[in-house]
């Protein structure tokens, strides 16, 4: 019997995997890839641009920090404004500021000015990604939502599948051509217009008291024990991709290909493990598997410093993108799933502010332990830390749950 196109997509993503198909979730699957790419098309190359303007290698992280940075103050603000103006204004608004001042870093001459395009681009990246998981909220519930939240890390991972090798391969021809992509965003930001509707449900104006309750939510300990979370993960995830150029220049004597590779086998290997996320989250309690998959990420971090040979690193990797993968579906459907439907933009844009803390501290950590150790040590520091940081965090959620404790009585 020949199988439908909807028949295909329950078989890879689990019930609910029709989400696919919907121009809402193809917008926040573009969105997510789009920010994503922010951080694919650099990483492999982030040594390499950093010795082409004569820098310390050690630098090489400040072109992820610089990106993610500017999240941590501007995300909980563009989710408050997509509540009150909606959502496409804002992810529009993300799509163009992304590629006008991505692609720009492919016309500059100093550093510092690469660094300056990189934070604006960044301000791009911290309206794409809360919108995008808050949309979800919008338009799903319940298995169809935990199913959509790992769709979603599928369209976000399936930039990885390409990105680095290209990114790679144009490193050859010049330094800037990698930085001519992102004026694809362009086109992404004019499509959105288009797809999406203008009457999106929004907030016309902030109501009586939307601060207060957003506070209150937002201090609710399995809320606060969640968004620490994103910390955790993001942290161990950005060290990887700020620093794993240097790790295989430093272990095998490797440069940008070799580094293309294994950002690209990360990416193929999340992707795999983010479309069982639905059918995980049905047939496990997500709590006991946030728990597992954080350790794990940190697990394979630290396997991956300590690997002796190439190959082992690849093996290492297997360990750290499954963790990677599952955790990240996880987090965003119980952040869904806690917040108040009204207050649902603010809540999870705080969550992802405190997520892009983490993007900005892993680099900022690994580069600072730099001065005292070499990549290797300071990556099975960072993993077998942060991973077991992660596992204490999904007790505590738990335990927050059971007893519905805010972190201030």
């Amino acid at each position: 019997m020949e199988k439908t196109l909807e028949s295909w997509l329950e078989l890879i993503f689990g019930k609910g995997g029709t989400v696919f198909l919907d121009k809402e979730m193809q917008v926040v699957m573009l969105a997510a890839a789009v920010g994503m790419a922010g951080v694919y098309i650099v990483s492999p190359i982030a040594a390499d641009v950093t010795l082409v303007f004569e820098m310390p290698l050690v630098r090489a992280g400040e072109l992820i920090t610089a990106y993610t940075a500017p999240s941590i103050i501007l995300v909980p603000l563009m989710g408050m404004l997509s509540d009150r103006i909606g959502r496409r204004q804002v992810i529009v608004f993300g799509f163009i500021v992304f590629g006008v001042a991505g692609g720009a870093i492919g016309l500059v001459n100093e550093f510092s000015t690469v660094l300056i395009l990189r934070v604006i681009q960044g301000m791009g990246f911290a309206a794409l990604m809360p919108v995008s998981v808050a949309m979800i909220g919008d338009y799903y519930a319940d298995i169809q939502e935990a199913t959509a939240q790992g769709v979603r890390i599928v369209g976000m991972q399936s930039v990885a599948l390409v990105a680095p090798l290209v990114a790679s391969g144009l490193l050859i021809a010049s330094w800037r051509a990698p930085f001519v992509l992102y004026f694809v965003a362009i086109f992404a930001a004019l499509w959105t217009w288009r797809i999406l509707p203008p009457d999106i449900e929004v907030m016309q104006e902030l109501r009586s008291g939307y601060m207060s309750k957003l506070y209150k939510s937002l201090v609710r300990l399995d809320i606060a024990a969640v968004s620490v979370s994103f910390v955790i993960r993001f942290m161990m995830s950005f060290a990887f991709f700020a620093y794993v150029s240097l790790l295989v220049l430093e272990k095998f004597q490797y440069g940008a290909f070799e580094a293309g590779v294994i950002v690209t086998s990360y990416g193929i290997l999340t992707l795999i493990g983010a479309a069982q996320s639905g059918r995980l989250m049905a047939r496990f309690d997500p709590l006991v598997l946030l728990g597992i998959s954080l350790l794990a990420t940190g697990v394979g971090l630290a396997m991956i410093g300590a690997s002796s040979s190439f190959i082992v690193l690849m093996l290492a990797l297997v360990i750290f993108s499954a963790g990677a993968s599952v955790s990240a579906p996880i987090q965003k459907s119980l952040m869904v799933q806690f917040s108040p439907p009204e207050l649902r933009g603010g809540t999870i844009s705080a969550a992802m502010a405190a997520q892009s803390f983490g993007q900005a501290a892993g680099p900022f950590l690994m580069g600072f332990l730099l001065y005292r150790g070499t990549v290797s040590i300071t990556f099975v520091r960072i993993g077998l830390v942060l991973g077991g940081i992660g596992l204490i965090l999904a007790v505590i959620i738990r335990f927050a749950r059971s007893r519905r404790t805010s972190l201030f009585i």
